[in-house]
């Protein structure tokens, strides 16, 4: 009889090791067939090539800015693109490679058992963000694998002094490789540093002990204060100094949760529900992982969550997955299949379940922008950078702003809001002033532009008059006194020689708000305001473009006006202090001192609501521009 027992025993064990090797194959199939590539991972590319090349830890060449998040990511890839030249397969194949390790380790180390193991590789395989940005060429399969290692060792040491150094360590790890991640850790590193056997060990054995392993967090900011001149780097300025409030930020994180629901019904849910578990069942050692969780997404929240749907919410769940998987729960055989079953059905919910996605994926284009800005990011690149192209012959990645960018590579300067492709493949030697200020050291201290109206992780800055004639120069030109003044000190700083000791004083002053009052007064140029009569006559626009006012509410469908040759513009429809479309018009080549005709076609939204001013604002983007704007004969086709 016990002989049956422990046979009985044994097939359930096999059986379930090999139903978790089933859902760790099923992982890596999904792996690759969702691989993919963003076209925001090429502008830390950019600084890749331009560091293995010997330019230095640059984005534009003569500008030390840090223009990506990530540096360990970063000093990895650099590694291997060092030997193999090739960004787009160093990136997929090392993010699968990381993926995959970071998987396996969660399921032979982490999960209590290989039963909660196979269900959780199951949420994180059909949990759409995270197949998503398992790949994607940003930095989420290192902090994935960071989290493992980290809640793997925090599960199996004791609390003491040495668990508290590598704990430190790997948090420490983390924040060089993304430095809000430290919200996931903090919780666990107090609860070590608090309990009681660490406790004993007194403050300064602790306080040093923790210093000690935050070394690679604290030199990094040291390095990138020295280098770059400021601690944090350049997309914080970019992102975060927008003036726009707190509750605006909130509404658009909550947003953020509601996309991820609709688009991705698994991984919320999951967090939650991993996040309570160990407060439910009192399990007080893994209610500070949970704890890690809930608190990044109160995070997500306050800033706004991101532009790419479910990024941000990749490393929650993970850990609310390692806090539930960890738990010795005891179900019967029933509870762990309808739970895989539940998990299965949720995803299938999805729009475009992961599951079934193939080389087509994205090609529907329609709903891949929500209409809060939040975009399926992976279907938004997949035809140009999808990893399944490849076997259709698509040389990758396959974009116009690849295209764009071979050709500019020996113009200079350029004007360019997409900066990712554009800006690798146009090389060292050009200059690319980036309108929304991610790789923009001036322009991202600068206020953002009212219209249109901000999106998140995009927010438009209209270029100070003299700037790019400044870059393109060599010589200050800006014209506003101010501004001017505040440059000269900033590029110092990212220009001069690097151990000069008045750039070391500059540092100081620039990163304790000495020229702060310069900023402050800078009047950043206002736009045209306009009357429709107005437009009967020629009328020469500032970079800022023209406000014209229709007195009265309009429902037309369609606009005509005559532009500027060469220049791509906006027209975005106000009714009242209300932003209720706008639509983008694409340049037409003619003579440059001519003007042309185009046809707007006013959205939907904005002829059904009405409105009673249009904003004609230029895109300010190179092409055959050359920079002066003009507008003429605005009319509105009122009978359809």
């Amino acid at each position: 009889m016990m002989r049956s027992r422990m046979e009985t025993y044994n097939h359930k064990s096999r059986t379930a090791s090999v139903l978790l090797w089933l859902a760790i194959i099923l992982y890596a199939v999904l792996l690759y067939r969702t691989a993919w590539i963003t076209e925001d991972a090429y502008i830390t590319y950019r600084t890749i090539d331009n560091f293995v090349n010997g330019y230095g830890l640059t984005w534009n060449t003569d500008e030390r800015v840090q223009a990506y998040t990530h540096p360990l990511w970063m000093f990895l890839l650099s590694a291997i693109y060092f030997f193999t030249h090739n960004m787009y397969f160093s990136s997929i194949v090392f993010s699968i490679v990381v993926s995959l390790t970071a998987v396996v380790l969660f399921s032979t180390r982490a999960a209590s058992s290989v039963r909660t193991a196979a269900l959780g590789v199951l949420v994180l395989a059909f949990s759409k963000a995270f197949m998503d940005y398992s790949t994607s060429g940003l930095e989420n399969p290192l902090t994935h694998l960071l989290l493992v290692i980290f809640f793997v060792l925090y599960l199996t040491r004791q609390p003491d002094l040495r668990g508290l150094f590598w704990l430190s360590f790997l948090a420490a790890l983390a924040m060089v490789n993304r430095m809000d991640t430290i919200l996931l850790f903090a919780p666990t590193l107090a609860w070590m540093f608090f309990n009681f056997k660490t406790w004993k060990a007194g403050w300064l054995s602790r306080i040093g002990v923790a210093v000690l392993g935050f070394l690679p967090f604290i030199l990094w900011e040291a390095f990138s204060l020295f280098y770059y001149g400021i601690p944090v780097p350049n997309t914080a300025y970019a992102k975060l100094n927008t003036g726009i409030d707190a509750v605006s930020y909130a509404k658009q994180g909550l947003f953020y949760l509601k996309n991820s629901l609709f688009y991705d019904p698994v991984t919320l849910p999951v967090i939650m529900l991993g996040s309570l578990m160990p407060l439910l069942t009192k399990n007080w050692k893994r209610i500070p992982i949970a704890a890690g969780s809930l608190l990044y997404i109160l995070y997500v929240i306050k800033v706004g969550g991101d532009f790419m749907s479910g990024r941000f919410l990749t490393a929650p769940l993970l850990v609310a997955v390692i806090a539930f998987a960890s738990m010795p729960l005891t179900m019967p055989r029933r509870a762990w299949i309808g739970s895989g079953a539940v998990i299965l059905a949720l995803s299938l919910l999805a729009p475009y379940p992961s599951l079934f996605s193939d080389a087509s994926y994205g090609t529907i284009r329609k709903g891949l922008i929500d209409e809060h800005g939040i975009a399926d990011e992976r279907a938004f690149y997949y035809k140009s950078a999808g990893l399944l192209r490849m076997h259709e012959g698509v040389k990758l990645p396959d974009a116009p702003l690849v295209t764009k960018g071979k050709q500019w590579q020996e113009k200079g300067i350029s004007l360019e809001s997409h900066i990712g492709f554009f800006g690798f493949y146009g090389g060292p030697k050009l200059h690319t002033i980036d309108s929304y200020a991610l790789a923009d050291p001036l322009l991202s201290r600068l206020p953002i532009s009212k219209y249109p109206k901000w999106r998140i992780g995009h927010y438009m800055r209209i270029i100070p008059e003299g700037y790019r004639d400044t870059i393109q120069s060599g010589k200050n030109q800006i014209q506003d006194p101010n501004l001017a003044a505040y440059y000269d000190k900033l590029s110092f700083i990212i220009k001069g020689d690097l151990f000069s000791a008045e750039r070391i004083k500059e540092i100081w002053k620039l990163n304790t708000g000495v020229y702060d009052h310069l900023l402050a007064a800078y009047q950043p140029p206002q736009m045209l305001q306009l009357s429709q009569a107005d437009t009967d006559k020629l009328i020469v626009l500032p970079p800022t473009g023209a406000e014209v006012k229709l007195g009265r509410v309009a429902h037309a469908k369609k606009a005509y006006v005559h532009l500027s040759n060469n220049d791509d513009y906006y027209a975005i429809f106000l009714n009242g202090e209300q932003e209720v479309g706008n639509f983008a018009i694409p340049a037409k080549s003619g003579p440059k001192d001519g003007l042309l005709p185009h046809t707007i076609d006013v959205p939907d939204k904005a002829a059904k609501t009405g409105y009673d001013r249009i904003v004609i604002l230029p895109r300010l983007l190179d092409g055959n521009s050359d920079f002066v704007y003009a507008l003429r004969s605005l009319q509105l086709m009122e009978k359809q």
